[in-house]
């Protein structure tokens, strides 16, 4: 949502939490994929939520991948800016350096990114930036980005050093 326009989801990703084992997966959804929602016929499943707000997007990504989706988290760009600033950042190796001259800014225009190779310290700016760029490989690299960042915020999270951020986060 931005500037009160409901738009389409840039990531959708499920994480299954099993309390008996206890384990936790992630399961990202490709943003391009074509599939049915419901009420709303056959479009790519981010366009779900645009179309039929948070109960679509549930039961979309629902019908999808076989597993009920009992609750979800709604973060926008700033959001994820916000999150990693706050658990002081994240440290991720970056396998393939990065360099993007198309990357969208948030007022709709583009600006070059470029993120060595290595083992990096984030800022929130800079891992959104890492995790949204799709120029250079495929959707499926910009999915483990994603869950890259998203597992170096947990790492944060569990470090006890972090412990005292937990309630900016």
């Amino acid at each position: 949502i931005k500037n009160g326009v409901v738009g389409r989801t840039d990531t959708l990703l499920l994480v299954v939490a099993d309390r008996a084992t206890p384990q936790v997966a992630m399961v990202s959804v490709p943003r391009d994929l074509w599939v049915d929602i419901p009420a709303h016929g056959q479009e790519r499943i981010n366009a779900a939520f645009e179309l039929g707000g948070s109960q679509s997007s549930k039961q979309t990504v629902s019908n999808v991948l076989g597993q009920r989706v009992d609750r979800y988290a709604l973060i926008g760009l700033q959001g994820v800016r916000s999150i990693v600033d706050a658990v002081g950042g994240v440290d991720i190796t970056v396998a393939q350096a990065i360099h993007d001259d198309t990357y969208p800014t948030d007022d709709y225009g583009y600006q070059t990114v470029d993120i060595p190779a290595g083992r990096q310290h984030m800022d929130g700016d800079t891992a959104l930036k890492y995790a949204r760029t799709r120029h250079q490989d495929s959707d499926f690299g910009r999915i483990a980005r994603q869950q890259q960042v998203l597992s170096a915020v947990r790492g944060a999270l569990l470090n006890p050093v972090n412990w005292p951020r937990i309630p900016a986060v």
